[in-house]
């Protein structure tokens, strides 16, 4: 195996449960008090074929006020996994933290976003450090141990852990994902070089997700949930956003009931002017016509 390289690639990544119950409604939409969110986590690994992986990531979100339950959210995120040429005893510590670490922001999108479409203010999960869960996992399961595991266990199945989130109030502020703004018409990469695979180009103004920064080349994640690396000098913190719905109603203030001042179709880009109440976003089109649109029609915040 000295003779060859490690190989760690992502085949696909998909969701594979996704399910949203309100069984209080409509009289959940009549409530004035803050739900408590209540969160659970699970993660598991298959082995799908010769140093093939699929990893599953399960959250539960369940939002009441009391006893009564206002949403439950439950989705699985998967991935297929190429894990190859990596030494038996690396293999569980790659599955139970870099895999779930590269399908949270998908599972965390895709909650946020049933959430907003429930008419709910949106939910965004705050970071995980999953290689802190594991470590803690190991050393319940066989005392201190050292990271990666010396023992190597059984790959039929790994990486179980259960987090529990209690009392998470929906006003509290929500983790912000980190995101970019495309300052020129560039080509993305399937690595940091020009000398690498072109993968498609993005427009100006167009936003994306940080994912990785290096010194000259950072990896981002487009609205799409596609990753390629980006030249660091063509992106910049300046906020911009993509309309996500068919058509999204921009409104003089943050309410339903508000004047609707423009619609934008499906994929036009919006400043961000600034974020506004829980739920909406403040917004300028390229005409300099501004106002306020939900959350869950916009992609960037």
């Amino acid at each position: 195996m000295s003779d060859q390289q490690p190989v760690f690639s992502i085949e696909k990544i998909y969701v594979k449960d996704l399910s949203l119950e309100l069984p209080n409604a409509p009289q959940c939409f009549l409530e004035r008090d803050a739900a408590q969110i209540s969160v659970q986590m699970g993660s598991s690994g298959n082995t799908v074929g010769e140093g093939t992986f699929e990893v599953v990531l399960s959250i539960t979100v369940t939002a009441k006020i009391g006893e009564k339950t206002q949403f439950l959210v439950e989705v699985a995120q998967a991935g297929i996994f190429v894990i190859k040429n990596v030494p038996q005893e690396e293999i569980e510590p790659i599955v139970a933290v870099a895999c779930p670490n590269i399908l949270f922001p998908y599972a965390r999108e895709s909650i946020s976003d049933a959430v907003v479409r429930a008419g709910f203010p949106p939910v965004l999960l705050a970071p995980v450090n999953f290689e802190a869960i594991y470590r803690q996992r190991l050393e319940q399961e066989q005392g201190p141990t050292r990271f990666p595991s010396s023992s190597p266990p059984a790959m039929a199945r790994v990486g179980h852990w259960l987090i529990a989130f209690i009392g998470l109030a929906m006003s509290a502020p929500a983790a912000a994902l980190d995101f970019r703004t495309v300052v020129e018409p560039a080509v993305m990469y399937d690595a940091p070089s020009q000398q690498a695979k072109p993968l498609f180009a993005i427009a100006r103004g167009t936003p994306v997700e940080l994912v990785v920064a290096l010194d000259a080349w950072i990896k981002v994640r487009d609205v799409k949930g596609e990753l390629a690396w980006i030249e660091k000098r063509q992106i910049s913190e300046k906020r911009g956003l993509m309309v996500r719905a068919d058509r999204a109603q921009v409104r003089a203030a943050p309410d339903d009931g508000a004047t609707i001042v423009f619609e934008a179709d499906h994929d036009v880009l919006l400043d961000l002017v600034e974020p506004g109440p829980a739920g909406w976003a403040k917004v300028r089109h390229r005409d300099g016509q501004q106002g306020f649109v939900k959350a869950g029609q916009i992609w960037g915040l």
